[in-house]
Parts: structure tokens; C-alpha cells; sequence
């Protein structure tokens, strides 16, 4: 890891100001290296540090795979209603870079969804040119066992336009699991695009989950839970 300040690198792991970190030092609670510092301005490799005997929590990059629960939005913004920031642990939420989502996911859309502070990180799995798939399970009102082969053909035929859009959307693979459900991969992330695909060919969507993102899933986590990961959790092809 790059060697950083104390003070800097405390406050951007949340821990608290730097001046409050001047104070731990004073008070004989950081060590560097097995022995007791009072000069936070000195630079660290993370690894070497310790306050109160523990390592610091997540230092560097923190990426998180989350199950997002409906009813959570994943603005910034409390006044929007409550967040999925609002479940992390507190110390997460005060790290500076702060924590952003990989694009998002509407307030009563569930599923998987990335957590970082990696700002190039964002950018690369959000840009339109990864093509980064995302699967959907969907659950519609009537039943489509009888119209598979012909929704099949709709989705993956790249002609279907959204209202106020300039251009149809890529080709969709749809593939039926029951009689009013089915997946659906997508390779882009316009504003409400499974809904809206859904609506343009008469389907109403009565829940939507996204089961994987960029090929993580979330196997094992509840809604509401999440995990750690790291880079070598997301295919190198769409970080190339």
C-alpha cells in the first residue's frame, strides 16, 4: 500500500479529524510498526499501523457486494428516504473518498449491487462501452408461458425503443423460469430500462431482483446483507 500520513489516513477511514487522531497519538494509542508514535504527520504503510493494538479497519479500496432490500433508496441524500448507506457499518459512511453505488437500483428493485469508494472503479463498470451484464429476475402480471418464443425474439432483436430515447435498446436475452417469471440480461443501465422494456411490449412488472451484477451474485447474503470484495472478484476483462 502507499505510505500516507496518520492523521489523513485515519480521518479517510472514518476513525475520526485529524485532530482527534493528534490526540490518540498523545494519549499512547497508535503504534507504527510495534512501537507508540505521536507524530501523525509521518507517512505509514497502513499495514504497520495500529490504534489500541488493532489494525485499522478496510484500509484502502473498500468494495462491497450488497443485497439491496426494497424499500432503501441509494441516493446520497436522506431526503430521499432511507438509504442503503444507513446499513453500513457508521465508520463506512465517513470515509473519505466517501462510498458510491455502481449505478443503482430503484427504490423497490432488489438484488446485487457494488458499494465503493474506487472512484475508476465506478466509472469503468459504469460506462456504456464495458457492456457489464446484468441479470434481472422478473415477475410480470399476466402469465407468458404461451408467448415465450415470441418475447424471446422481441427482447433479443435490438429494435425496441423507450419513450424519449434516440436510440432501441441492445439485444436483451430473455429466458422463462416459470409462468409469470423470467430472466432478463441487459448489457446497459438507462434510467429504469427493465421496467420501460417491459411496458413498451405490454408487460407490467410486478417485482423486479437483480440476481447478478458484472458476474457477482449474491449467493448466500439475505436482503439487506453484504460482503466485502475485491478486483480479483470481477472479471478482468471488464476492467482491461
Amino acid at each position: 500500500m502507499t505510505p500516507e500520513r496518520i492523521d489523513k489516513l485515519f480521518a479517510g477511514l472514518g476513525y475520526g479529524s485529524r485532530t482527534e487522531a493528534r490526540k490518540w497519538a498523545r494519549a499512547g494509542r497508535i503504534m507504527v510498526n510495534g512501537v507508540c508514535t505521536k507524530d501523525v504527520s509521518q507517512k505509514v504503510d497502513p499495514a504497520l499501523l495500529k490504534i489500541d493494538d488493532e489494525e485499522p479497519d478496510t484500509p484502502g479500496t473498500l468494495m462491497i457486494l450488497m443485497n439491496k432490500p426494497a424499500g432503501l433508496v441509494c441516493s446520497h441524500s436522506s431526503s430521499d428516504g432511507p438509504r442503503i448507506y444507513d446499513i453500513l457499518p457508521d465508520r463506512w459512511q465517513k470515509r473519505n473518498p466517501p462510498l458510491s453505488t455502481v449505478g443503482r437500483l430503484d427504490k423497490d428493485t432488489t438484488g446485487a449491487i457494488i458499494i465503493t469508494d474506487d472512484t475508476r472503479l465506478v466509472h469503468i463498470l459504469s460506462s456504456p462501452k464495458k457492456a457489464v451484464p446484468k441479470v434481472y429476475k422478473i415477475v410480470v402480471d399476466e402469465d407468458i408461458s404461451a408467448m415465450s418464443d415470441i418475447l424471446a425474439l422481441r427482447f433479443a432483436a435490438g429494435t425496441i425503443m423507450l419513450e424519449n430515447d434516440d436510440r432501441p435498446c441492445l439485444p436483451a436475452k430473455f429466458e422463462p423460469c416459470s409462468d409469470h417469471e423470467f430472466f432478463l440480461t441487459i448489457t446497459e443501465g438507462r434510467f429504469h430500462q427493465v421496467k420501460r422494456m417491459c411496458a413498451t411490449i405490454g408487460l407490467t412488472v410486478d417485482s423486479l431482483h437483480r440476481v447478478s451484477f458484472a458476474g457477482l451474485d449474491t449467493t448466500g447474503l439475505d436482503k439487506g446483507e453484504f460482503r466485502e470484495i475485491t478486483l480479483d472478484d470481477i472479471p478482468q476483462e471488464l476492467l482491461a
